[in-house]
């Protein structure tokens, strides 16, 4: 009997500790998708951005608040070709515009409140005791819902008239005209649109001057009562609105105003959970969590569909600055929402391998345009990386089957031509035999280290006459990965292989750019024959792939928590500060990069230094400039000694490296 109760005790126990556990992840991820503002999309306020989901070209915002309005519209659309931002003067105004109207006098509204929650925008205005609240939420990649609903909240009937005016941007010289009840009209270049209302009351008035009304007359409103209208906008961008694509998908009829506002909360419940879900000491504190909400929705807003010449779905680095899918920044976005949202994450490394050309490479961006795509360089080889990490969380055979054989090809096209001397170590390079390509193609395109390299023409353009240690131990990890791929379908002679290549490519890297006096990892000038001495982000990249020995991780953990070289206030920039070529604001020559800080803590992480990699975590997430605050955006690169933010808003690959870092740490 006393075994017995001992035993229930400890399940009681257990149970409490489940349900405990469990009731927090809840209220934890309903405080997630309750955040406001974290990105601000208001007009006329700083770093005002634009609100999409589900991989839409067509996006809103809240208007610039004035004190009374007769014309209530949220902003926008407006449609992203070309990472096109809301045009002039008509930047503060919507498209489609309500106004109401009692006893024949327009009626003047005081907004409440404008709110930009994950997923949703809403609004609330009030005119004496009618009330009126509008809610927008994406249903599909080309279409938005927005609901209105007019409360009449006094003790006397209300009779009204609801007057929608769909009036066209200024700089638009567009055609409108009505198929049935849907409204549809060309974007110049942009696309096609189409305006519908869900509510078969609702009638189309005439179209004259670029200009139409929708009308809704003696709407009369009891004490208490309500009433409800909602309208879907479609957008497809790179079409017309008279072709039969178009017509097909301008039709709502499929969707169900009942449950689209449930199931998009429920939708961004799950990416929230996921989150939460890592179960790390990170993601239980709310600074962290509002970070993670923020990156969240930046790369969610980043997110674009199929359209024009990009085949599939993906991620922009920074809708504005940098508008396509770039191969680089393409493996760290998959790489962090693997687990978030998985689908996404697979059709980010498919849409850049239908990229890939005949010889293997992979070029370093493709655009909207074609004839825009940048086939003067490749990116660094972290495919196999990101391919890894969605199998990992996903585990779906079919997608690794796909991609082996290209990742195989990518591999190999590095040593075909990357590697000039054919000793096994590569060099980065362009097609073009350009230095600035070149540079390009290493990622950090103006880092000191290149300062005085040199372009070696070749057949097939140029490769630099200077082996970078970071390329090297990039390639080291995809054969390792590729190693485990071939293992898993089975073919054990190419993992054979790549694990004898990577066990004598382990050996070339120590010995070539390992220099034991500084204890640092360096490149290696093939002009000079010698180490380049600049203590730059690149010297951690073999603590991140792990080839490092532990004598070798210990000397170079020594300098990253070295205050006089990389643990300053913000740290892992990617230049000492100590160093006479150190820039405040230059860009890959000592600003800190979240790609690198990610690779640096990782790097601490792979070899058991977990209390230096959390002391360096909670400097980044403490002194990085507004991350975790409303309407600060996250950028491109920062500050080390100040944490200011620089160059590009709302930036893709630090917003995916700051949700890694929170889930990863253990």
């Amino acid at each position: 009997m006393i075994k017995y109760n001992k035993l229930g005790y400890l399940v009681l126990i257990l149970i409490f500790k489940i349900m405990t556990v469990g009731y927090c992840q809840n209220t934890v991820v309903k405080d997630m998708i309750n955040q406001t503002g974290m990105i601000n999309v208001e007009a006329g306020k700083e770093n005002s951005f634009i609100f999409t989901d589900l991989g839409a070209w067509h996006g809103y915002g809240i208007c610039k608040n004035n004190e009374t309005s007769s014309s209530l519209s949220f902003r926008g659309p407006v449609f992203l070709v070309d990472g096109g931002l809301f045009y002039g003067p008509n930047d503060t105004t919507g498209l489609v515009r309500l106004s109401v109207c009692q006893n024949d006098r327009l009626m003047s509204f005081e907004r409440i409140s404008a709110e930009h929650t994950p997923g949703l925008l809403k609004q609330h205005f009030k005119s004496g005791k009618l009330h009126l609240s509008q809610r927008l939420v994406y249903v599909s990649s080309k279409q938005s819902l927005i609901e209105t609903v007019v409360e009449n909240k006094g003790s006397a009937p209300q009779s009204l008239e609801l007057k929608w005016t769909v009036a066209t941007y200024s700089n638009e010289k567009l055609t409108m005209h009505q198929e049935q009840q849907v409204l549809v009209m060309n974007t110049a270049k942009h696309g096609a649109y189409g305006l519908g209302f869900v509510d078969g009351k609702q009638y189309l008035c005439g179209i004259s001057n670029n200009e139409c009304e929708v009308r809704i007359d003696k709407v009369i409103l009891k004490p208490g009562e309500k009433r409800t209208v909602s309208f879907v906008e479609t957008y497809v961008p790179d079409e017309e609105k008279d072709s039969l694509r178009f017509k097909k998908l301008v039709d709502f009829s499929n969707v169900d105003v009942r449950h689209v506002f449930e199931d998009n909360k429920h939708r961004w419940e799950n990416y929230f959970d996921r989150i939460v879900g890592a179960q790390t000491s990170w993601v239980k504190t709310k600074h962290s969590q509002m970070v993670a909400t923020k990156a969240l929705q930046t790369l969610v807003t980043n997110w674009r569909s199929s359209a024009k010449d990009l085949q599939g779905d993906g991620i922009y680095p920074s809708v504005g600055h940098f508008n396509g899918y770039w191969a680089w920044d393409s493996w760290k976005h998959a790489a962090a929402i693997a687990k978030i949202m998985p689908e996404l994450a697979k059709k980010q490394i498919q849409s850049m391998f239908l990229f890939q050309n005949e010889n293997g490479m992979i070029g370093d961006v493709t655009r909207y345009y074609g004839q825009n795509d940048n086939w003067r360089d490749s990116k660094p080889p972290l495919a196999g990386w990101a391919v890894w990490f969605v199998y990992n969380a996903t585990g779906d055979i079919e997608f690794l089957k796909e991609l082996y054989p290209k990742l195989i090809k990518y591999h190999r096209w590095w040593y075909k031509e990357r590697d000039a001397n054919k000793n096994g170590l590569c060099e980065y390079g362009s097609t073009d035999g350009s230095h600035q390509a070149a540079a390009w193609e290493s990622g950090m395109d103006n880092a000191v280290r290149f300062d005085n390299t040199k372009v070696v023409q070749q057949s097939y353009g140029g490769t630099y006459d200077q082996e970078s240690v970071d390329l090297n131990c990039f390639l080291w990890k995809e054969k390792v990965i590729l190693e485990k791929i071939a293992l898993v379908l089975g073919d054990k002679n190419i993992a054979k292989a790549f694990k004898l290549e990577a066990k004598k490519l382990r050996g070339q890297i120590i010995k070539r750019f390992w220099d034991d006096t500084d204890g640092y990892f360096y490149d290696w000038s093939l002009r000079e024959n010698r180490r380049i001495k600049i203590a730059g982000s690149e010297g951690w990249s073999p603590l991140f792939v792990g080839l490092a020995t532990d004598k070798q991780a210990k000397k170079v953990v020594s300098t990253l928590i070295d205050p006089d070289m990389f643990n300053s206030y913000v740290p892992l920039g990617t230049l000492a500060i100590n160093s006479s070529m150190y820039e405040e604001d230059g860009y890959w020559r000592g600003p800190v990069w979240l790609d690198q800080v990610y690779f640096g803590i990782r790097g601490l992480r792979n070899y058991g230094y977990q209390y230096e990699a959390d002391k360096l975590q909670e400097k980044v997430f403490n002194h990085l400039e507004g991350i975790g605050s409303p309407g600060i955006p996250i950028r491109e690169n920062y500050d080390p000694l100040s944490g200011k933010g620089l160059r590009a808003i709302h930036f893709s690959w630090s917003s995916a490296h700051l949700l890694m870092l929170l889930m990863e740490a253990k």
